[in-house]
């Protein structure tokens, strides 16, 4: 892509996506900055705005927000996520068990029985900032709405009507479900290198 490495003094804090729309937290001399950036399925910015005060063209910020997205891959998060192992498992489970955190029981652990008590998923952290993301992403899940979530982003006003009525698309839902945001933390963690293991 022929964009520089990052430096000491930049630091990408977190990236927060859904479909082509990212929200970007970045450090850079010290000063945290935040961009919102539209890219199309092959990975041009369609659409730029930063919270520093520098116009588009003089901002320096937006190559290191694609640094982080491309990661050194060809494709942008938003395109690799929507081919992920994970993407496809956990809406698999969102199919299989529902979208709403209330399809899980909490123990030591997250599960969904069947109604004879067959255990058919779990998920158990092993770790303190595990046990902490998963609380937020699941116990203490805040309602998205169009004004909170960049999830409402990219949808048309048939899909917006569709949600408004209780009649979400199974995709929206999936997208609007801990499901969606459990899915990206694991590519997360994969993209981080941390070690994982799949067993069938």
């Amino acid at each position: 892509m022929g964009l520089p490495p990052l430096t000491p003094l930049q630091k990408v804090h977190s990236i927060v996506f859904s479909e082509g729309t990212y929200q970007v937290e970045l450090e850079a001399l010290g000063d945290f900055f935040w961009l919102f950036l539209q890219m199309s399925e092959e990975g041009a910015v369609t659409d730029c705005f930063c919270s520093c005060e520098a116009t588009r063209e003089q901002c320096p910020h937006e190559k290191v927000a694609l640094l982080a997205i491309f990661n050194g891959f060809l494709q942008p998060l938003h395109k690799r996520f929507k081919e992920s192992l994970w993407n496809h498992l956990c809406q698999m489970a969102s199919r299989r068990h529902g979208y709403l955190p209330s399809c899980l029981e909490k123990t030591d652990r997250y599960s969904a029985t069947s109604l004879v008590g067959k255990l058919l998923c779990s998920i158990q952290p092993l770790h303190p900032e595990a046990v902490e993301k998963l609380q937020e992403m699941i116990d203490l899940r805040p309602k998205e709405t169009e004004e909170n979530s960049l999830k409402f982003s990219n949808r048309s006003q048939e899909e917006m009507t569709l949600w408004r009525q209780g009649r979400a698309s199974e995709e929206f839902c999936y997208e609007l479900s801990f499901w969606s945001d459990l899915a990206k933390w694991c590519m997360e963690l994969q993209e981080r290198k941390e070690p994982y293991k799949i067993v069938f």
